[in-house]
């Protein structure tokens, strides 16, 4: 399934964080509850789902969060909006 971050999802975002702009970005289009972005997978809990489901972190998710956090750590410059697909483990 594919996935947007907007450029309101990078301003709101927090490195480090489970507000980041891919877990915001997950949370608005799948209307989840809560979602976790780790550097291994995602998870997503739903009030219709028992317990979380898991996703895969691809390299392009990788590369946007890692140039996040750093531009967000020094004042670099932040990624640009940009969509990924949503992957099962």
């Amino acid at each position: 399934m594919k996935i947007c971050v907007t450029q309101e999802d990078i301003d709101k975002g927090v490195p480090f964080n489970a507000s980041s702009p891919i877990a915001l970005a997950i949370k608005r289009e799948l209307n989840a509850e809560a979602v976790s972005v780790s550097h291994n997978s995602v998870l997503v809990w739903s009030a219709d789902v028992v317990g979380a489901t898991r996703f895969r972190i691809t390299y392009k998710m990788k590369q946007f969060i890692k140039k996040f956090d750093i531009a967000k750590s020094s004042y670099g410059e932040l990624p640009e909006p940009f969509c990924f697909e949503l992957e099962d483990l």
